[in-house]
């Protein structure tokens, strides 16, 4: 059979670059779609970059190119041979087919499957491909949030998403897959795109129009926390370690996605140590305020825990909605035994919904908490349990709206120094079905209001505009 395939080349159209965190990576634009991919997101050296943008932005390959016509580009480019060997090997440069020649192998193969066979045995033999070489390596994309690159120094970043994958009662046990199922859910969009471009939103508006979320950006996948075989004192001093050489030390701002609301007893423990007068906002159909004499970690007493076992001064939880249970001792046990009368306010949902439409309320509540920097934990059972599809471990039936939800940590990001979080109790065994694109949502406020809240990010946005204004002068 003749060799259909062409000496010319093009650029992968898949291949996209970014500058990102101080590295240079290449990626494929179908990760978003589908998880195996031609091009794993790879990080390339900054003379690789250089030259694939130039590639990309000259418009060399509009038209397909010879091995020597490229050759000699690169060469007044300043550009080596090796180079194009790299590019061609990492399937940056793919080999040309024409349509026509395109249908032609499809025919071929076609007629060569269906006739050839081995007289020996009589069954059908795949035919060979006309040249093996131009066999893609597809790979599997890794399942990141956001399919981000997991090699991103923590120094460089704004926010950091940390997987808690950890459930402490048989009723909360899917909580243990949340992490990863949030990544594939959210492997629908790429960071790098988001953080070239940002994502529009109606949530909030500005001067009539959408708003724009993270663009700018620098988000790392940190990964899960593990705590197999662990003691609980271990655990805690494990949380403790991670927290501070992976955020505290780094200033990175963390979206910590459990895993059930047990995880956030361990997480604002590490956190008080770093900032004593931290408080804590709590969204939760439940007050999780189950007192009992000795520690127990589970997913009804995180609250309980932390006003036995720290110094906390503020705790203020929202979307309660308890309708009648018979356990008045242990809860009258924390108000006598922990002083939580002054150190936790309770607001049930119908007063949440109250404040929601009536934003004045809303401010002035909130207003009335500052002063202090604040880790908000997010339990998805503050939704209605049509909102949430009754994927969460414990669906309390009516409550927030998503966008309820939206509109009031909007409100709180606004208002109060919120400097850290989680979503807790993702459960994907209970319910019907999941509300991916919501969860996204969700995230990607958390990621914009969060950044926006780091110095870090404040300062480099402050730089970003002052060299643009400085390129502008000049100009």
């Amino acid at each position: 059979m003749t060799n259909c395939l062409s000496d010319k080349f093009r650029l992968n159209p898949n291949l996209r670059l970014v500058e990102y965190a101080g590295q240079y990576f290449t990626y494929d634009t179908r990760a978003s779609r589908s998880p195996l991919i031609e091009l794993p997101t790879k990080e390339i050296s900054e003379k690789e970059y250089l030259a694939l943008e130039r590639l990309k932005t000259r418009g060399f390959f509009i038209e397909p190119r010879t091995k020597s016509e490229t050759l000699a580009y690169f060469a007044e480019e300043g550009l080596t041979s090796a180079i194009f060997e790299t590019f061609l090997q990492q399937n940056f440069l793919k080999k040309y087919i024409s349509s026509e020649n395109s249908i032609k192998r499809k025919v071929v193969n076609h007629f060569d499957n269906l006739y050839r066979k081995d007289d020996a045995i009589g069954d059908l033999q795949p035919a060979p491909p006309f040249d093996e070489s131009d066999d893609n390596l597809h790979v599997f994309s890794l399942n990141t949030f956001f399919n981000l690159p997991i090699n991103i120094n923590p120094t460089d970043c704004h926010i950091g998403l940390l997987g808690f994958p950890h459930a402490s009662l048989d009723i909360s046990v899917g909580t243990e897959a949340a992490p990863n199922l949030l990544r594939l859910h959210s492997r629908s969009i790429s960071w790098f795109d988001v953080f070239k471009q940002g994502v529009y939103t109606e949530i909030t508006t500005e001067d009539y129009r959408p708003s724009l979320l993270c663009k700018g950006t620098i988000v790392r996948d940190a990964g899960n926390l593990s705590f197999q075989g662990a003691t609980l004192m271990e655990m805690l001093a494990s949380v403790k370690s991670v927290f501070a050489q992976d955020f505290f030390a780094c200033q990175v701002y963390p979206i910590i996605l459990g895993g059930d609301h047990a995880i956030t007893y361990p997480i604002v423990m590490a956190y008080l140590e770093e900032i004593p007068n931290l408080g804590l906002l709590h969204l939760d159909a439940h007050n999780d305020l189950f007192y009992t004499p000795d520690i127990i970690y589970n997913h009804a007493a995180p609250l309980s825990n932390l006003l036995r076992r720290t110094s906390i001064e503020q705790i203020v939880s929202f979307g309660l909605r308890t309708t009648a249970d018979r356990r008045v001792g242990i809860v009258n046990s924390i108000y006598k035994k922990a002083n939580a009368s002054k150190r936790i306010q309770l607001h049930s949902l119908i007063a949440l919904k109250q404040m929601i439409m009536n934003p004045m309320h809303l401010e002035a509540t909130l207003g009335n908490l500052s002063g202090r920097p604040y880790y908000l934990t997010i339990d998805l059972d503050v939704l209605s349990e049509s909102a949430i599809g009754g994927r969460v471990s414990t669906p309390l039936g009516h409550g927030l709206e998503w966008h309820e939800l939206f509109y009031f940590i909007s409100a709180a990001f606004q208002n109060l120094n919120i400097i850290g979080c989680d979503i807790v109790e993702y459960n994907a065994l209970n319910g019907e079905r999941t509300e991916s694109h919501q969860l996204n949502s969700l995230i990607l406020l958390l990621i914009d209001r969060l950044s926006k809240n780091n110095p870090k990010h404040q300062d480099a946005s402050n730089q970003a505009s002052e060299k643009l204004a400085t390129d502008r002068s000049i100009q």
